[in-house]
């Protein structure tokens, strides 16, 4: 609406002869815009109308009741101004918002229809009324691979400062819920990173498994196995040191009453509790930097 658009509508909105919002409104509709109105930018209408001089023209004769009304057709006729009645969405001032069809707005509130029922809000609760589909702003939130680096991140450090079994354990079990829930869809962006991470928490996973063995006795070991075994089948898990230490051992003392993925499960095992397992948290260690590397800025 131009100055001379706001003009006039002050001088309707703040006749003592105009009581008819409903007709104005009619009129106004098929020229009003689409988008949205910011409650606050209302200000404007709910204040007299003042000539150049300073001097109130009908405000400071103004009644409750037509001060109220004027106030009531302020807010209808901008709300009008700005859209017809379809789609609409009603934000708070908290931050939520309503959607549904706007029936009306009134010194009462807004009124918005949600599934066929009307809901009242009140007016200094509305922060702005949106037309149409609402344009909202997705916050720039961190990229999906950040969730999972961070947990990798967290066990890199507690690995070289020194920690409880217990504590590892539940690190690493949470760390493998953040990135299952990464690694459930393709990261076209970062399939490198990717296959660090899986990598990673695999090695992770592989020293706190041979740990908990550690502790208990002989009969816990042998039902891990096959489990060890399989993870060193990985090829990119058969990279690390200590992994080929097992291969090689597994090659040069078979064991033919067991089978290979069992086998080399054993071997492994035989590996760890000579070498511990600081040479796989160097190879995790490996991977989360190879990770980072990839995914930094060139």
């Amino acid at each position: 609406m131009g100055v001379r658009g706001v003009h006039w509508a002050r001088r309707i909105l703040y006749s003592k002869k105009c009581f008819c919002p409903w007709a104005i409104l009619r009129s106004l509709r098929g020229w009003a815009p689409r988008g949205s109105i910011n409650v606050r930018g209302l200000a404007f209408l709910q204040r007299p109308w003042t000539s150049t001089d300073g001097m109130l023209k009908g405000g400071d004769q103004m009644s409750i009741a037509e001060r109220s009304a004027h106030a009531w057709l302020g807010l209808a006729l901008t709300v009008f101004l700005a859209s017809t009645l379809s789609a609409d969405t009603v934000e708070l001032k908290t931050g939520e918002r309503v959607e549904g069809t706007f029936r009306q707005a009134g010194a009462s509130g807004v009124v918005i229809e949600v599934g066929g029922q009307s809901i009242t809000l009140p007016v200094e609760k509305v922060r702005a009324i949106f037309f149409g589909t609402a344009k909202l702003v997705a916050p720039a939130g961190p990229p999906p691979w950040q969730d999972s680096l961070d947990a990798l991140k967290g066990l890199r450090s507690v690995t070289t400062s020194g920690i409880a079994y217990r504590d590892y354990a539940t690190r690493v079990l949470d760390a493998r819920v953040r990135i299952d829930r990464y690694l459930s869809f393709h990261d076209d962006k970062a399939t490198e990173a990717q296959g660090a991470i899986r990598v990673a928490i695999l090695e992770y996973e592989l020293a706190s498994h041979a740990w908990e063995a550690s502790l208990g006795n002989i009969l816990d070991a042998v039902q891990l196995w096959p489990q060890w075994g399989k993870i060193l089948e990985d090829l990119e898990v058969a990279k690390c040191p200590l992994a080929k230490a097992a291969i090689d051992l597994d090659r040069r003392k078979p064991s033919p009453k067991l089978d290979h993925t069992k086998a080399l499960g054993a071997a492994f095992y035989d590996v760890y509790q000579s070498e511990g397992a600081a040479k796989l948290w160097a190879c995790a260690a490996d991977e989360i930097t190879a990770a980072e590397l990839s995914l930094s800025p060139h």
